[in-house]
């Protein structure tokens, strides 16, 4: 079964997801990156990140080894939080319950937030220890990411409710049947897999940028 959302074009997949799901056209952001990320950091934020773009951070370790990224880890990372998400309750169950889909949203959210954090956590620690230059790099991430954090939270915190109308909506246009295998629901799981595993990639994406550096690194682990 082919969804509309695959005939739209432009934006994250998972804004284009979101758009489908919540039964609206994807619309193109109002204005560029760099305003809106003035208006989602506070001021105290904006002091943390410039400080670390500033500081003078400690002496590198010089056993790093210059051909180490951090591809490996992140493609380990995604496969693993894919597997949970296909291997969740969610996907097997014969409920049609909105509140049970969003519970398992939320649960998967959790785990998807922590996982990737600790592989940014990773990432940003390898960097560090590369040069004085990419140490500030990853401290830059640091304050952005805590910067940031809220403004996602919020954000993502919105998809469960969205996913758990998508499933009334679809539950309520059928006829009235006890068919616990209905091809509606089997519709709705294909559009939950594919909008928890575009969040999955966009929670990845500072990840990938920090795994870029670490491979854009060739001066060695003492370069300034």
């Amino acid at each position: 079964m082919e969804h509309s959302f695959r005939a739209q074009d432009g934006g994250p997949a998972l804004i284009r997801l979101l758009a489908y799901v919540g039964g609206a056209a994807a619309s193109p952001p109002s204005q560029a990156l760099a305003p809106q990320l003035a208006q989602w950091i506070e001021w105290r934020q904006a002091v943390a990140l410039s400080s670390a773009l500033e500081a003078q951070p400690s002496a590198c370790d010089s056993d790093v080894p210059t051909g180490t990224d951090g591809d490996e880890d992140c493609a380990q990372v995604r496969a693993s939080l894919v597997r949970s998400i296909d291997g969740d309750r969610a996907f097997t169950t014969t409920s049609a319950d909105a509140a049970f889909f969003r519970q398992r949203c939320q649960l998967l959210q959790q785990v998807m937030g922590a996982e990737v954090g600790l592989l940014r956590k990773r990432l940003r620690e390898r960097l560090a220890r590369r040069s004085t230059a990419f140490a500030r790099l990853a401290a830059a991430d640091a304050a952005m990411e805590q910067a940031l954090a809220p403004r996602e939270r919020a954000s993502l915190a919105a998809v469960p409710e969205m996913l758990g109308r998508h499933l009334e909506r679809l539950r309520d246009a059928q006829p009235a049947s006890g068919d616990t295998a209905a091809p509606w629901l089997d519709a709705f799981r294909r559009d939950m897999r594919a909008l928890l595993v575009a969040e999955l990639d966009l929670r990845l994406q500072p990840t990938r940028g920090l795994s870029a550096a670490l491979r854009t690194d060739t001066a060695g682990p003492h370069a300034e």
